[in-house]
């Protein structure tokens, strides 16, 4: 290496650790500093081979009703959309001495802005529209994707329709997975 490349390579390698280390952070603030919500899953049936073991998550929040649009025109697809959560009704099986399942969380509102969607007691994802048909939007928030030791992920895509995921979102609308739950028990990684 020359002298004159020396000074070049060494912004390049500081240039580099810098965005990783503005990455962590980022992520980290995230899960730190966010409120914690649950959200339910639905079942799907991803495979692939070369991405390691890791589970697709599908939730009743990322297929949408074109009735919660709280702008004025329809979206397209890439739209960058916020969507408001509220919690639900805890749900019960249907006896008095039974405890409570994990309150998982519905959306509201979708709309472009944030200030439109943002009230007192709603939180807010930032979601980024995939597909839009018969009054429908599709939405990827970029939780989607968990992975898990090996040989965890089919036992765990074969019981979808009873996961909850717990994530950390914070105000901006950026969200962390922080746990996932498997029939109101947390599916633990030994």
């Amino acid at each position: 290496m020359t002298q004159a490349m020396r000074p070049i390579f060494i912004i390049v390698v500081i240039a580099q650790i810098l965005i990783l280390g503005a990455m962590i952070t980022g992520r980290e603030y995230v899960l730190q500093t966010g409120q914690r919500i649950y959200l339910a899953c639905e079942p799907i049936d991803p495979r692939s081979l070369f991405s390691g073991d890791y589970v697709i998550l599908n939730y009743k929040i990322s297929r949408l009703n074109a009735f919660l649009n709280v702008d004025l025109e329809p979206f397209r697809r890439h739209d960058k959309v916020y969507v408001a959560l509220q919690p639900s009704p805890v749900p019960t099986d249907g006896t008095p001495e039974s405890s409570p399942k994990i309150q998982t969380w519905n959306a509201i509102a979708i709309s472009k802005s944030i200030e439109k969607v943002t009230k007192d007691n709603t939180v807010v994802m930032r979601g980024t529209i995939t597909d839009t048909y018969y009054g429908t939007y599709r939405i990827r928030y970029g939780v989607e994707q968990y992975f898990v030791p090996q040989y965890q992920g089919k036992t765990i895509e074969h019981s979808l329709a009873k996961t909850v995921v717990e994530l950390a979102v914070v105000p901006s609308g950026d969200s962390a997975i922080l746990r996932l739950f498997l029939e109101g028990e947390e599916v633990k990684f030994y």
